[in-house]
This record gives structure tokens, C-alpha cells and sequence, in this order.
């Protein structure tokens, strides 16, 4: 059994060292394509301090100072900024682009739902208080409207273009696109990242600074390897005044506690999420679950309140009246089946209540409770389940009343479904190893990432003749497994 084990652990290590040697031979050789020397003047701290109406936190600040030496590097950058919900990320970027726009480069900021877009837009205009010019281009811009904005972005009017998918459906010209910001980059595309980088090039000759956004907390051991190829980021504390949330679970049949809550925190003034889960394969399903949940609100005693549906299949004119009318505070509950169109910032909601919380995964109720608590108020995320749900999914929503810390959370998410469920990887191939294990294994991880640093200091590009064998592997047969975890 002894010699078993050890020769499992002899492949697993060298599936993790041969894929850590290739993620690492590609940053080795991106840090070697010329690139932008995208500021000249001011340090992005200074402008920070210039410019937000708050002092950044000093994981924000850390980072910052990380991406002001990329930018002025001469390399492309290719960064990770990773961050809690509410951590304070939008601000980071914002200071960036306002950064590049001083030194006359333009930059882009694609989103992956229209409402999100729009509410980076606003809430970068309310940071740098209307100090960059901006535009906002999504599938629902007027033929007309897009006309002339995308004219304004090819003379360089526009500093910063917030948009969608919009931003690589057709091709347009840039004045001098020098860096592409990601919001939650697994939901895109290795072609749409590619085509950011082709316009950017085409307009500066330089590839682009990329800077790659997620809200999802990744362990270590998977950062190392799916995103092993990126300079990471993390901003791991939150603003100060942000309210720790308070987590219970409740059976589905047992609603009375939670309502009289929500009730007593609406009569204060205060607004609610209700997030219902939203399956692909049965979105007809789902719908009608969240039509049944908005009638019955509509026939509670929260109906007083206003009570709002949001689904998919609105149209976009419809779902951004809702929105407002939610931002605006007409409205006081919101019913929802769509976790990222959630993505708003609504200070007075105080209470997030998950319907079917059990169909979620630890890292997306994790996201969906840090959508509350943004104001000044103490807030609660009630999970209600099905009373006949199983053991893992109890074992689930214990952990989540018990911890806030989002990265904790992620090493369990990964225990629990595995690296091919979590954070959207599945289109990177995460999950296709044939012997290492990413949860068993992480120390493994951690030193084959060691040995690979440790040989390609010495010997950079594989030449000493005991290395030739691991180059032609890199080479051949590895490398298509190699393309599979590609970001770039």
C-alpha cells in the first residue's frame, strides 16, 4: 500500500510541477513583450488621495501600489485583483483608469450583465467625482446613441468605456486603448478577452495592461493553478463601518420568525433582497417559483412596502425601472431570480433572504449575503431550505452562519464540490488533472509551484542539457493541457 501511495503521489506531483512550469515559462515570456509605459507623473496613491472622498484601506493601497508598478513597467500587465464583496475593488480600478487617462490613455471596463455595467459607470462617476469622461456602451444603446459615442472613444473624447459583451461584438476603433479591466473574468470568453487585447494593440502597437476582477474568493491552491500565470492582487479587509452580517438558516415551512423580522426592519425604513436560485435546465421552473413567491409577498403583510419582481426574460427597459425604483427606495423588496443582476449597491437593504439556499454553492451565498450590510445598518442573511434537504447541504449553511471570512469559505466550497463546480472554472480545466488532487494536495501544489521557481531562476529558458527532456514535454504533448488553463 506504502509503495502504492508513493507511486500516486510521484504522478500527482509531476502533473502539478509540469503544469506550474508551463503557467510560469508563459508569465515568464509575457514580462518580456514590450509594453505600455502607461503613467508618467503622479503615483496612483496620490491620486487616491486627491480624488476619493474616503481613505483607502491599506490592502487597497497595497494593491494600488502593485499596479502602479505594472503600469509603469514597460511590460504588459496581467493582473488578478481579487476581493471580497464590498472590499472596495471598483474604487482600485477607478484610480487606474483615472491614472492612464492622465497620462492621454484610454481604458475599457467590461461587465458581464448590463445592470452591473451601468452601476460601475455610476459609481465610478460618483468616486472620481465626474472627473473622467465617460461612456457606457451595452446591447441596449440606441443605434444612434452608440454611433456617436463610439465616434467620441476613435477621437479620444472618452477616457473610460464601461460596457458589456457590447465592448467586442463589433469591432471599433480606440484613439489609444492602453488597459481592458474584467469584472468576474471566468464569465468571459478566452476569444472575447482576446479580441480586447487585438483592438488595443491595434490602436497603441503594445499589447494592453489587463487587469482581471473577482468577487469569488479562490483558495491558494487553485489561484496557483488556474490563474498561475497572473500576478495577484488580494484586498483581504473590508472599509471600515461595514456591518458584519448576521447569518441563520430557516426551514422553508417555518417562515413566521424571519418575516416578523423583515416586517419589524421595513417599518424602520429598511429594504430586502429575495434571491430565488435560477437552473438552467429549468428556467420555465424557476420562473414560476418566483412569480409564486412574489404573489404570495404581494398577499403578506410586507406588501404595504412595495414588492418588485426581477427575471431574466424582462426586457432591459423593464428590469432597469425595477431596479430604480428599488435604488430609489419606492420599492422595498426586491424578488429576484438572478444572482448577478443582484450586483447593486442598495445602502438601506439591510435584509437578504435566499429562497431554496440549498441550490447554492458556499462562494455564491457567501456573494449574494455581502449584497446587504452596506449602509450603516447591522444586517441578516436568512437562508431558507427545503426541510427535506440532505446532509451536505445542512453542513453547508452551518458553515455559513458560523464564518464571514470569504477565503474560508472558498477552502471548504472546494472540499465540498470539488475544483470543476467552484468559481466558474470548469471552461479552464481546473478539474481535468488524472492524479493530483487540488484539495488533498495543496501542500503538493505549493512545492511543485517551489521547484518550478526554484529551476527556472537558474535556468530561464531550459537550456542545460539535463532540462531538454521537460522542454520537449512542455512543448508537445503538455502543451495543449497548458492551452486549457489559459487566461490570456
Amino acid at each position: 500500500a506504502d509503495q502504492r501511495r508513493l507511486a500516486a503521489d510521484r504522478f500527482a506531483f509531476q502533473e502539478l510541477f509540469l503544469t506550474q512550469m508551463g503557467l510560469l515559462l508563459r508569465r515568464q515570456s509575457m514580462r518580456q513583450v514590450q509594453g505600455l509605459k502607461a503613467l508618467c507623473g503622479a503615483d496612483l496613491g496620490v491620486y487616491a488621495e486627491q480624488l476619493l472622498p474616503f481613505t483607502l484601506t491599506g490592502a487597497q493601497q497595497r494593491s494600488l501600489r502593485e499596479i502602479d508598478a505594472d503600469l509603469r513597467s514597460g511590460s504588459p500587465m496581467n493582473r488578478l485583483l481579487q476581493g471580497d464583496v464590498g472590499s472596495g475593488k471598483t474604487a482600485v480600478a477607478a484610480i487606474a483608469a483615472y491614472g492612464l487617462a492622465q497620462a492621454g490613455f484610454q481604458s475599457a471596463l467590461m461587465a458581464p450583465t448590463e445592470l452591473l455595467a451601468r452601476q460601475h459607470a455610476a459609481s465610478i462617476d460618483v468616486l472620481l467625482q465626474g472627473r473622467l469622461r465617460m461612456g457606457l456602451l451595452t446591447g441596449a444603446v440606441p443605434s444612434r446613441v452608440r454611433h456617436s459615442l463610439l465616434e467620441a472613444v476613435e477621437y479620444g473624447e472618452i477616457d473610460l468605456l464601461v460596457g458589456t459583451h457590447a465592448l467586442v461584438a463589433k469591432p471599433f476603433s480606440w484613439k489609444a486603448l492602453g488597459m481592458v479591466m474584467i469584472d468576474e473574468q471566468h464569465r468571459f470568453g478566452v476569444e472575447q478577452r482576446a479580441t480586447l487585447r487585438q483592438t488595443a494593440h491595434s490602436s497603441t502597437g503594445f499589447d494592453p495592461h489587463t487587469l482581471a476582477m473577482t468577487a469569488t474568493p479562490i483558495p491558494r491552491t487553485l489561484s496557483m493553478t488556474v490563474w498561475g500565470d497572473l500576478d495577484v492582487s488580494v484586498i483581504n479587509e473590508l472599509p471600515p463601518g461595514r456591518q458584519p452580517i448576521h447569518t441563520r438558516a430557516y426551514r422553508l415551512d417555518r417562515l413566521k420568525e424571519p418575516f416578523d423580522i423583515a416586517e419589524q426592519e421595513l417599518a424602520k425604513g429598511r429594504q430586502i433582497f429575495v434571491v430565488l436560485p435560477l437552473v438552467r435546465e429549468s428556467e420555465k421552473v424557476d420562473l414560476a417559483d418566483a412569480e409564486r413567491v412574489y404573489e404570495q409577498l404581494r398577499k403578506s403583510p410586507l406588501a404595504r412596502y412595495g414588492v418588485g419582481l426581477l427575471h431574466g426574460q424582462m426586457k432591459n427597459e423593464h428590469k432597469q425601472e425595477i431596479m430604480e425604483c428599488f435604488r430609489d427606495g419606492t420599492m422595498k423588496v426586491l424578488v429576484s431570480t438572478s444572482v448577478v443582476e443582484v450586483g447593486v449597491d442598495v445602502p438601506e437593504a439591510s435584509i437578504m433572504l435566499v429562497w431554496h439556499a440549498e441550490r447554492f454553492g458556499l462562494s455564491q451565498l457567501h456573494q449574494l449575503r455581502g449584497r446587504v450590510g452596506r449602509g450603516a445598518y447591522a444586517s441578516r442573511c436568512f437562508l431558507l431550505h427545503d426541510p427535506n434537504c440532505g446532509q451536505t447541504a445542512r453542513h453547508r449553511l452551518r458553515v455559513l452562519e458560523n464564518s464571514q471570512d470569504g477565503f474560508e469559505l472558498a477552502m471548504e466550497d472546494l472540499r465540498l464540490r470539488g475544483p470543476g463546480e467552484m468559481a466558474g472554472v470548469r471552461q479552464s480545466g481546473a478539474d481535468r488533472y488524472h492524479h493530483a488532487d487540488l484539495v488533498n494536495d495543496s501542500l503538493m501544489v505549493a512545492a511543485a509551484r517551489e521547484h518550478a521557481e526554484q529551476l527556472l531562476k537558474a535556468d530561464p529558458s531550459l537550456e542545460a542539457e539535463d532540462h531538454v527532456p521537460l522542454k520537449r514535454v512542455l512543448e508537445g504533448r503538455f502543451a495543449h493541457r497548458l492551452a486549457l488553463l489559459g487566461v490570456a
